[in-house]
């Protein structure tokens, strides 16, 4: 005699099969996004290495005709002052010499005064924390006229974590 199921019995298995087809279409869903960031992320970074290749112009991008889709990642070269004065120290994490084990220090961020006018923000690199001070890296506080160059950035985009600018502050 073949098996029975007991009346009702469908709908002990029928919570579960809900669940379980929610779940593969989220993970599906998942699956589909990450195999298109690694798209874009591969497309970041052939044009990166694209315009790092590429002699730098003559002259920074006027700021009002700066396009982040044709400037960004390109090589630049300028002349100026730091203004080490007004630099910046960042927090962060560079990869240290054990693997896994991160090296805590600072990005130095230093104002240059463009030469003919104008001023960018410099990230200079990352220092370890002994070399917080700037009198413990007098090397890199370079003085006088001096020549950079380097990869043009954007401003990162403001997202909803991040607070407006508050000069004040």
């Amino acid at each position: 005699m073949a098996p029975t199921l007991r009346p009702g019995a469908w709908r002990s298995i029928l919570a579960p099969g809900l669940v379980s087809l929610i779940c593969l279409a989220i993970l599906l869903g998942l699956g589909v996004w990450q195999l298109e960031r690694k798209g874009e992320k591969e497309a970041l970074i052939s044009r990166i290495l694209a315009r790092s290749k590429v002699e730098p112009p003559a002259a920074l991008p006027p700021t009002q005709s700066w396009d982040q889709a044709r400037d960004e990642f390109r090589r630049v070269r300028v002349t100026g002052r730091f203004r080490h004065e007004a630099e910046t120290l960042v927090h962060g994490l560079a990869a240290g010499e054990v693997p896994g084990r991160a090296l805590q220090g600072y990005y130095v961020l230093t104002p240059f005064l463009l030469e003919n006018g104008g001023s960018i923000l410099i990230n200079r690199g990352f220092v370890p924390t002994e070399l917080k001070a700037p009198a413990n890296r007098a090397a890199g506080q370079v003085d006088g006229i001096t020549t950079v160059t380097g990869i043009l950035r954007g401003s990162e985009p403001r997202t909803m974590f991040v607070p407006a600018p508050d000069p004040v502050r």
